[in-house]
C-alpha cells in the first residue's frame, strides 16, 4: 500500500475515532499537524481503541515496543508506524 494511501486511510480512521471528542475536525491540513493528546485529549482508553481500529483496518499487529501514546500523537507518526508494519509484515 502506498504511503499517501496509508495517510488517507489514517486520516479517515482518526477522524472517525475522535468524533466523540469535543473538538471534531475534518480538515486534512489541521489533522496533519494536530496533536491527538493535546488537541483532542487522547487518553489511554482512546489510545487502545485507536490501536484496535488501526490493526483491524490494516491487518497488522503493531509491535509491543511501539505501543506508546507518544508514538501516536499525529497522522504522520501513525502513518509511519503503519507503513513500517506493512513493510515488515
Amino acid at each position: 500500500m502506498e504511503k499517501e494511501l496509508i495517510r488517507k486511510h489514517s486520516f479517515f480512521l482518526c477522524t472517525e475515532h475522535f468524533k466523540s471528542s469535543s473538538f471534531v475536525c475534518t480538515d486534512m491540513k489541521f489533522m496533519e499537524c494536530a496533536d491527538f493528546i493535546d488537541d483532542f485529549g487522547m487518553d489511554s482508553i482512546m489510545f487502545i481503541s485507536l490501536i484496535v481500529k488501526i490493526e483491524g483496518h490494516f491487518g497488522i499487529v503493531i509491535p509491543e515496543n511501539m505501543l506508546s501514546m507518544e508514538n501516536f500523537r499525529n497522522i504522520d507518526s501513525i502513518a509511519e508506524i503503519i507503513t513500517d508494519c506493512i513493510e515488515e509484515g
